[in-house]
């Protein structure tokens, strides 16, 4: 979860870029990473304090009706956990200032190192972590902060093989941000200008991950100019990208949405009036909000389908941050605060609202919900009542049999 003044902050210091000495697309062929720690991957980690850092798992689950619920405590005093939950229902996890990726069967059984970070100390959870067929992306980098050396790496789950993507190396270097869909990747980022005079070019990129092959999507000179949202969302599937652009302030700042059609290499603009943000794409349907008001920082969300031409404007019922698709039918909202998930039924019009916490907003947070077709996973942060700032991170799961029985059920 990402507040949303910091989101702000962030996305202004981005537009401070005279310093900035971007980086050169990459155009070797896939290369085999050796684990930073390759005695580590598949060992698995007794579920007990061994050292600091160490995730503790003290799993626990209850099975209501189709529906289980369970949890696991995280050892450490980080409050950011990136996750990512796969088809075969493992949850995948880093931690701010923690060099690993672990893996955890939502089922039980042992916690165990993925992989480990190439810097020493590095951190894995800069970037969401995806998941996109048999691979989970990730950006591996040195520090916690907007421009910091970085690896962008990619980790076959099936044979532990590992292809660097992209890197570089400078203290200055921007992580891209990025989106995938099966063996494809698309990414931006801003890279070395082919214009005399220009301080980056920013470029969108569709890349293989097994054979390398890369192809622009656009490419411009920022310099009284648009730029890719690095640190926006890119939507991602096998036929289309959808990505906003930051427009400048000589020409009244906001944003613009682009829909790419990666079979027909067209290019179809699906907002013009500067307030879309944070488009996502699923299946037939694409959403992004609409930021109108701009007292109003939740905003409206917008989904249109691509098949029917269907248009739709919803208010999200709690306070909401970036909308996501899931299963070609269900809308949900990444939370801003507070211990409700909102998820709306795009074929039936019907809004569920799932309370994650049996606690008190003063007690604790529940945010960064990750939704697939059989499970829904989030973290919640409990504050110490006598020292606030000691507290315990959780993750918690609910799955079942079809998102909809897991909703019908745990609804209020």
């Amino acid at each position: 979860m990402q507040n949303p003044c910091c989101r702000l902050l962030l996305l202004g210091f981005l537009l401070t870029l005279t310093a900035c000495q971007p980086a050169l697309l990459p155009t070797s062929t896939p290369t085999q990473i050796p684990l930073a720690h390759p005695a580590q991957q598949g060992v698995q980690l007794a579920l007990t304090p061994t050292a600091p850092q160490t995730p503790v798992g003290t799993p626990a689950q209850v099975i209501t009706s189709m529906v289980i619920t369970g949890q696991l405590e995280l050892e450490g005093p980080n409050n950011y956990v990136s996750w990512v939950i796969t088809d075969d229902m493992y949850i995948y996890w880093s931690q701010v200032d923690d060099s690993d990726i672990y893996r955890y069967p939502l089922a039980g059984g042992a916690i165990e190192i993925v992989t480990s970070s190439r810097y020493d100390p590095g951190t894995l959870s800069v970037s969401p972590l995806v998941i996109s067929g048999d691979w989970l992306l990730f950006m591996d980098t040195q520090r916690q902060l907007v421009y910091t050396p970085y690896f962008f790496r990619a980790h076959n789950l099936q044979n532990g093989v590992e292809v660097e993507l992209m890197a570089d190396q400078r203290n200055d270097a921007l992580p891209p941000g990025y989106a995938a869909s099966g063996d494809w990747v698309v990414w931006t980022t801003l890279v070395a200008s082919q214009e005399a005079g220009c301080r980056a070019d920013s470029v969108l990129v569709i890349q293989n991950i097994v054979s390398a092959e890369n192809r622009e999507l656009d490419r411009v000179c920022i310099d009284d100019n648009y730029m890719w949202n690095v640190t926006g969302v890119i939507g991602m599937t096998k036929q289309y990208v959808v990505a906003d652009q930051r427009l400048p302030d000589a020409t009244g700042a906001g944003r613009r949405i682009y829909l790419f059609d990666l079979d027909t290499g067209s290019r179809t603009l699906l907002t013009n009036d500067r307030y879309g943000r944070m488009p996502a794409i699923n299946g037939d349907w694409v959403a992004w909000l609409d930021m109108r008001d701009a007292s109003d920082m939740e905003g409206n969300t917008i989904v249109f389908n691509l098949k029917t031409g269907e248009h739709k404007e919803i208010t999200p019922p709690i306070f909401s941050d970036e909308p996501f698709i899931v299963g070609n039918r269900w809308l949900y909202w990444d939370g801003l605060g507070g211990n409700l998930l909102a998820v709306y039924d795009l074929i039936t019009e019907k809004t569920y609202t799932v309370k994650t916490t049996s606690r008190s907003d003063e007690e604790s947070v529940t945010g960064k919900w990750y939704l697939t077709e059989h499970t829904i996973v989030w973290s919640e942060i409990v504050f110490d009542p006598v020292s606030p700032e000691k507290r315990d991170v959780y993750l918690h799961w609910l799955t079942g049999p079809d998102l909809e029985t897991i909703l019908s059920q745990a609804s209020s």
